[in-house]
């Protein structure tokens, strides 16, 4: 069961790389170089420039971030323990990274919606792994981390579509794992979750392929609108053969 709550998460995920802003364009540029190539699973080329970009700043979180969701990719097609424990291990890292950069700047928009995305990493691999308890705290904290972004910017439209994401996801959750979710304070709801992710498709400005197909998605099962569907993965389909 909590297999198809998370499966709802992951169905259509993609990279998610955000950016504090930085003096030197070269690791930005390797940094979504790596993803546009991940997204066409030209695994190698892509971690070869990441392991450039890690280099070049090790200090920043982002390239770790990339790593951490190629592995997770790996153990979700493989169901290889290995894969999420090296997943685990980037994810951990860039984590610290981000943190030690947020206790300079606290407020930085950017940074608080990367660990956002991380967090959201970390719900799909326990939920893959059964973990049911640690998915839903990491989407708390996922959450958390979007709603502080928010917080600071109400026109930030990402990070209204990410939580959207997931108050969709969890209007899946059977009864018996309803008093876990009731824990964690979440709330869930198709119409609700629905209305962010439009939102962000139409005026989201990061993850940009992520909310189109989260979009395309929810037009095709819950608007049964299938023409506008099929427009919207006819884009990415274009992007990334």
């Amino acid at each position: 069961m909590i297999k198809q709550y998370i499966f709802l998460i992951v169905w259509g995920f993609v990279p998610f790389i955000s950016f504090a802003q930085v003096s030197e364009v070269p690791y930005e540029e390797l940094i979504n170089k790596s993803n546009k190539l991940a997204y066409n699973f030209k695994f190698d080329k892509a971690r070869a420039l990441t392991i450039k970009a890690l280099n070049e700043k090790p200090e920043r979180p982002e390239a770790y971030t990339q790593l951490a969701q190629n592995y997770l990719w790996f153990y979700l097609g493989t169901k290889d323990p290995n894969e999420f424990y090296k997943f685990i291990s980037y994810s951990d890292t860039a984590i610290v990274k981000a943190e030690n950069l947020l206790d300079k700047n606290s407020n930085d928009i950017n940074l608080l919606y990367l660990l956002g995305n991380i967090y959201k990493q970390r719900a799909i691999a326990f939920g893959e792994k059964k973990e049911t308890l640690s998915a839903f705290w990491a989407t708390k904290k996922s959450v958390g981390y979007f709603e502080d972004v928010l917080d600071l910017d109400k026109s930030y439209y990402s990070a209204y579509g990410n939580i959207g994401i997931f108050e969709y996801a969890l209007s899946f959750v059977p009864s018996y794992l309803k008093w876990a979710l009731s824990l964690t304070g979440l709330s869930s709801s198709k119409e609700d979750g629905f209305g962010k992710i439009e939102k962000a498709y139409k005026f989201g400005k990061r993850d940009r392929t992520e909310m189109k197909f989260h979009a395309a998605k929810l037009f095709d099962e819950y608007l049964a609108d299938y023409n506008k569907s099929i427009e919207i993965l006819k884009t990415l389909t274009d992007e990334y053969p």
